[in-house]
């Protein structure tokens, strides 16, 4: 799996294994973090809401 994400680039292979899940980017986001962590993860998720869309500044200097 670490070869495949090497050679496809590691946010081409995190898209393609939660593209195929809609609605469970959070939950698998959430277990995988936890995994890669090597803690346990707790039996209850904390509810997930959208983030805002970040404003665009513009360059400094102009």
């Amino acid at each position: 799996m670490l070869r495949e994400a090497e050679s496809v680039g590691v946010a081409e292979h995190v898209r393609g294994l939660l593209s195929s899940r809609p609605g469970r980017a959070g939950a698998i986001l959430r277990a995988e973090m936890y995994r890669l962590l090597g803690l346990p993860e707790p039996g209850r998720a904390v509810p997930v809401s959208p983030v805002p869309m970040a404003e665009v500044l513009p360059c400094w200097p102009l």
